[in-house]
């Protein structure tokens, strides 16, 4: 009885796995985020926060329910690391997973390199005073 038990929750499980772990849907639903989050990013007074914390959650979704990964280590990373983050397991994992479109994943992930660079460079250009003035204002 136990056994079966057992066996019934592991085929429901993966199962569930199988059909929510679409490696497509989820790099468009990370796409579409951080496209938005750039785009707000570059607009006088615009906050990317709702569109990173929408990123995070879908691949935080694949990382720990897709992949072999427990932990969704990214969770307080800022726009630029998340950036970084975004661009690794995009261009890694899910280009292992899902080879017929490597070649999408790949050029996502060297956008969001691009992004971050460009994130780097404009904060390396900010003064020291306001550096420290966004990073003590900024909501955390």
């Amino acid at each position: 009885m136990i056994n079966t038990t057992i066996n019934s929750v592991a085929t429901l499980i993966s199962e569930f796995a199988t059909t929510t772990c679409k490696t497509p849907l989820i790099s468009d639903a990370i796409d579409r985020s951080l496209q938005r989050a750039w785009d707000y990013t570059n607009t006088p007074n615009g906050d990317p926060n709702v569109f990173v914390t929408e990123a995070k959650s879908n691949l935080g979704w694949y990382y720990t329910v897709c992949t072999d990964h427990a932990e969704d280590w990214f969770e307080n990373e800022d726009l630029k690391d998340f950036l970084g983050v975004a661009a690794s397991l995009t261009s890694i994992n899910m280009a292992i997973e899902d080879r017929a479109n490597e070649s999408t994943y790949k050029a996502r992930a060297a956008k969001y390199e691009k992004w971050r660079d460009a994130l780097y460079a404009a904060e390396g250009k900010k003064s020291l005073a306001r550096r420290v003035w966004e990073h003590l204002t900024a909501p955390h």
